[in-house]
């Protein structure tokens, strides 16, 4: 019962959140006419200018950031598994500036068709990089250390060369400069196809939600119960970095929603990745819809990227857990 609870409750936020925004901004729209208007029986009487903002600005950038905000929390959680810590995040690891740079290639070759295979390649290369020079992760603390000590230098590098690429092709710096600050603003023409892609992976991931649970339980217990971990762990870490570099191919590097989605919930809900995965999706697209109309909504944050806006709220929560961690060690 208290799962049927937990899906039903955030269902209705969702919707809730999402026509609150929908009616939300410069000009305000009402709950009622929203309704009317993408109701099979259209009875409302919104004015082209309405009807306009709705399906051409808004609701665009609605959808864009709960596909991207589920993928997000989605490869959290299971990175989070896979390498049994906590501050696992895309960001942090370093996948998500290596699809940036992947991105960023593309577009200096004037090769923006290829900026989503670009990414997905950026962000896999990152991700097996910090894997390989982290060495055998997830026994004891001093390899968890290095494993973030790792994801956070191949994630600055790459923010090195992205800056340097940016300096080196300035006629393309505006185009870049969307990779590295994040929006959710203009989704790309192939919007639904990538959504597609992101949503199928996803169920494939949600598909080994039994090993994921049995990883958490460490190395010697997933070999007795036949579990092929090191397979398994590849494997998961190419679905994570398939979703992670589409997602990262339409909003740019967006940090945290990975990080804090999953850690909250399995504090709060359960550890079991068969409720944890669908909720993180749910929770994740909530958490970058809401940052997003924090800069719709209020003039303060107006002016900041979103990805400076989850990064605002995100990097106090990732030096708590930090700091929890140490306290228990």
């Amino acid at each position: 019962m208290k799962v049927r609870n937990w899906f039903f409750g955030t269902i209705a936020f969702l919707i809730a959140s999402v026509l609150f925004l929908m009616a939300s901004g410069t000009k305000e729209i009402s709950v009622f006419s929203i309704i009317s208007h993408f109701s099979p029986f259209d009875s409302s009487d919104l004015e082209l200018a309405d009807q306009i903002i709705l399906s051409k600005v808004r609701l665009p950038r609605i959808l864009l950031a709960l596909v991207v905000g589920a993928a997000l929390a989605v490869s959290g959680t299971c990175q989070q598994a896979i390498f049994r810590n906590p501050l696992a995040d895309p960001f942090i690891l370093g996948l998500s500036s290596g699809a940036a740079l992947g991105a960023a290639l593309a577009i200096c070759l004037n090769h923006s068709e290829y900026v989503s295979l670009a990414a997905f390649i950026g962000g896999i290369g990152a991700i097996f990089l910090v894997e390989k020079l982290s060495g055998r992760y997830g026994k004891n603390d001093r390899s968890i250390t290095q494993l973030l000590l790792v994801g956070m230098a191949i994630s600055a590098f790459s923010s090195a060369l992205l800056s340097t690429i940016m300096s080196v092709y300035s006629q393309q710096m505006q185009a870049i400069f969307f990779w590295v600050m994040g929006s959710v603003a203009q989704p790309p023409d192939n919007f639904f196809f990538l959504s597609i892609l992101i949503f199928v992976g996803i169920i494939i991931l949600f598909s080994y939600h039994r090993e994921m649970d049995i990883i958490t339980l460490g190395e010697e217990q997933a070999f007795f119960l036949g579990i092929p971990i090191k397979q398994l762990r590849k494997m998961l870490l190419l679905l994570s970095a398939f979703i992670v570099s589409i997602a990262v191919s339409m909003s740019g590097p967006i940090g945290f929603i990975g990080l804090i989605t999953p850690h909250l919930l399995r504090n709060w809900f359960t550890p079991t990745h068969r409720y944890l995965l669908p909720l993180a999706a749910l929770w994740g697209g909530i958490l970058l819809l809401w940052s997003d109309g924090l800069i719709r909504l209020f003039p303060l944050f107006s002016s900041l990227p979103i990805g400076a806006v989850t990064a605002l709220f995100g990097s106090p929560f990732f030096l708590y857990i930090l700091i929890q961690r140490g306290k228990r060690i």
